[in-house]
């Protein structure tokens, strides 16, 4: 049988701890997050970057021109004339890295302080988003028929999930702390 001595002291050990753990809250360090705009608009920019170097490898793979996709999305401002010359080139590129960096800082904006984990699901669900948004608009700006074309719709598909997990990237590793 204890004595009344140990039991005292089992009781104090276990109110010091009660009150330390409370104090720490329960929560993990780093557990809450939110993302600035500037890290949404970096997040988007690497986004947009990573699309098009996934696009021109897939576009080179299937022997396509290697500036396909920033001559595609010059084509929707400036037509025909957007197959031929650099300038098309310069122009779908400075034209994607502005757009993606916009829904980087709309992600940045729209999204709540969440847990770090959570981040990369709410990329990926974005980036689907987007990329509904992109497989209707694209075609009807550029006056093409891209959607039949099955190589399209499944590029766009993943390159706008991997621009997507990019910005869960950076909700889940350089978001702003918030305890």
């Amino acid at each position: 049988m204890a004595s009344p001595a140990n039991t005292d002291s089992y009781r104090q050990s276990l109110l010091n701890a009660n009150t330390l753990s409370a104090s720490r809250n329960h929560n993990p360090v780093n557990y809450f997050s939110t993302v600035s705009l500037r890290t949404g608009a970096i997040a988007g920019i690497i986004g947009s970057l990573t699309i098009m170097l996934f696009l021109a490898m897939l576009t080179v793979s299937a022997t396509m021109d290697l500036w396909f996709a920033p001559r595609f999305i010059s084509s929707a401002l400036i037509g025909e004339s957007a197959w031929t010359g650099t300038f098309p080139i310069i122009l779908g590129t400075v034209v994607h890295l502005l757009v993606g960096s916009l829904y980087g800082v709309i992600f940045a904006f729209a999204m709540p302080r969440m847990p770090r984990a959570f981040w990369f699901v709410a990329g990926i669900i974005y980036g689907v988003g987007l990329w509904a948004i992109a497989a209707y608009t694209l075609p009807a700006l550029a006056q093409t028929d891209m959607m039949s074309d099955q190589l399209y719709t499944n590029a766009l598909v993943v390159s706008h999930i991997v621009f997507g997990i990019t910005l869960g990237i950076a909700g889940s590793f350089f978001g702003d702390v918030q305890q």
